[in-house]
């Protein structure tokens, strides 16, 4: 049974700067090209497996590209019965208030708002198309179409970024109230345009600083940080991503797309010719990676641990017949300034969350 789909949608109106996820332009022929063979994939998946999801998340590039007609022939195909949050990204220039309002009249009920920012010269500095005034639009427009669940994403950690640029932020975040606000720190992708000019982000200290500040003003806001990057008002966590986090299992559509099924993970290729051709084929389960108790542990440890409640542990020892605290001993006294033991859950405390990839590291 599947209960979590993710559907990506590649096409961009440009390639941003810092984007590191496999998108191409946009073109009209080619995008109601890739939705036949979107289509068929959900077609051919449908056959083998009950696709019943709880939640559905279409992610990209930028999927608002999609006119409404051509995302509800999407859900044509699924059994939506038992869904309980859908959630599409979009970008603030590409959408009208009409828009939403055709778009809600759908099983979406969630919109991610890729804003990045509210200071034009930060915008421009991302090589984003959309200007501050359109990140209010846009967020205005998903009100009045009645939208009422809405994520914001902010990054912050850019070149020649500001204390007070991240307070600017911050502030017009928290003035227009969203349920949820997604925030990242930038970081150079290999491949992508701020690699090949050398684009400069601030010192580690500085990023930290930054960091820590957006957890303290945040939360004094009523949100909770209750993921390495995520923020949510009471009710308002983000379902689909937190059954990534949970290890759950779902099913990737489109090209690029992941999944993790049946102790399997696999990926459709980044690619629209090899992705076409893999459809044609009929076949499923590309690039598929057969997964061993060792990954499966791996996989539960870096996972949990983006939570701020963290890793279960009787849940962790039952999965594994391991004994967690045993087992790493070391790491839990090496880093025990780091770590939160409570309630049968380890954590991190809230500063550790900025160098949790070294310390997780040192645990796998």
């Amino acid at each position: 049974m599947i209960r979590h789909l993710y559907v990506h949608i590649p096409f961009c109106l440009k390639k941003c700067g810092y984007c590191g996820f496999y998108s191409v332009i946009d073109d009209e022929r080619e995008k109601r090209n890739y939705l036949q063979y979107l289509l068929e994939e959900i077609n051919l998946y449908s056959q083998q497996l009950k696709i019943q999801p709880y939640t559905i998340y279409f992610g990209g590039g930028t999927p608002s590209l999609l006119s409404p007609d051509q995302i509800r022939s999407i859900f044509d195909l699924l059994d939506v019965s038992e869904l309980k949050e859908c959630t599409i990204e979009i970008n603030p220039a590409t959408v009208d208030e009409y828009y939403l309002k055709d778009l809600l009249d759908s099983p979406i009920n969630r919109v991610s708002i890729g804003t990045q920012s509210f200071i034009d010269k930060e915008l421009i500095s991302l090589g984003r198309l959309h200007d501050a005034a359109d990140n209010f639009d846009c967020y205005n427009a998903c009100r009045k179409a009645g939208f009422q669940n809405i994520s914001l994403d902010f990054i912050y950690g850019l070149h020649g970024q500001t204390k007070e640029d991240l307070k600017t932020n911050l502030k017009i975040i928290k003035e227009l109230n969203p349920e949820h606000v997604s925030t990242y720190c930038l970081s150079i992708e290999e491949g992508t345009p701020f690699e090949r000019t050398n684009y400069k982000t601030p010192d580690d200290d500085t990023v930290s600083d930054f960091y820590s500040y957006i957890i303290e003003s945040l939360t004094e806001s009523g949100y909770e940080h209750y993921e390495i990057s995520s923020f949510a008002k009471e009710g308002y966590m983000s379902q689909h991503n937190l059954s990534y986090w949970r290890c759950s299992e779902y099913l990737g559509v489109g090209a690029s797309a992941h999944s993790h099924l049946n102790n399997m993970r696999f990926a459709n290729h980044s690619d629209l010719d090899k992705y076409y051709e893999t459809v044609r084929n009929n076949e499923l389960y590309p690039n598929c990676e057969k997964q061993d108790d060792e990954m499966k542990r791996k996989d539960f440890i870096v996972q949990s641990m983006r939570l701020s409640s963290g890793l279960n542990i009787p849940l962790y020892n039952k999965l594994f017949g391991d004994d967690f605290k045993a087992r790493y001993q070391k790491q839990l006294s090496k880093y025990k300034n780091f770590l939160v033991l409570d309630d049968g859950n380890v954590h991190f405390t809230s500063e550790a969350f900025f160098v949790s990839n070294e310390i997780l590291a040192d645990f796998l």
